[in-house]
């Protein structure tokens, strides 16, 4: 699995932190065996009520022919699942992420290139790791981005409902520093709320070398939904 490791050799910024809520809605829709489209919508919220910047984009997700997962949850559609059952997918998108404050700068349109590899490992656990290229226009200014996340989740019934906690790590390289500028450390739980509706809440915590503040605190609720 092509894991992204490095140490950021950056000059460190100011030692500040604040906290952020990222409300999110994802809706995913069949187009076949292997395929769907991914829309998403997310804000960022600096205070009650006040949002500063969004994103909002269109994906295709493709899935390879390869072996399948043994991923078996209870009351939640097939589409929902195809990314956990399949070993290796592809997805190929565009986000436009605007700003919403006077004081804000940097909106941005951006083409997204994600490769995802996937397998269980013992204990019942899903092991993913997605390394993603973003192609960002920023203010019309060209730059490159590679992410790469690796994600440990397990699924668990209570209730009648499926819950999958996990954590993931993420590290970020920017071509504008031509340096590993950033990390995030997330944890959460998907829980099941139909066949069709599922709702993501997570707690992440963002450090970042090159931007100010230095530390970011998440709180971060997803609505996902699939047709």
């Amino acid at each position: 699995m092509p894991i992204l490791l490095g140490v950021a050799a950056a000059a460190p910024a100011q030692e500040m932190t604040t906290s952020q809520g990222w409300p999110e809605v994802d809706v995913w829709v069949s187009t076949g065996q292997f395929s769907r489209l991914f829309f998403l919508a997310t804000l960022t919220s600096q205070h009650v009520g006040e949002y500063s910047d969004g994103q909002f984009g269109v994906h295709l997700d493709l899935w390879l022919k390869n072996r399948r997962l043994k991923r078996m949850l209870q009351g939640v559609s097939d589409n929902m699942l195809q990314d956990r059952r399949h070993m290796a997918s592809v997805r190929l998108g565009y986000r436009y992420a605007p700003v919403f404050s006077d004081s804000g700068t940097g909106t941005e349109n951006r083409g997204i290139v994600e490769f995802t590899f996937r397998d269980d490992v013992p204990g019942a656990v899903l092991l993913s790791d997605r390394t993603r290229f973003d192609l960002r226009w920023i203010d019309g200014v060209y730059s490159t981005r590679v992410r790469n996340r690796v994600t440990l989740e397990r699924d668990a019934h209570l209730f009648h409902r499926t819950l999958t906690p996990y954590g993931s790590a993420e590290l970020y390289y920017d071509s504008r520093y031509d340096t590993i500028n950033r990390d995030r450390f997330t944890v959460g739980v998907q829980t099941t709320l139909s066949l069709f509706a599922m709702i993501d809440t997570y707690f992440a915590r963002q450090n970042d070398w090159r931007s100010q503040p230095a530390h970011l605190n998440a709180l971060g609720v997803a609505l996902n939904l699939s047709f």
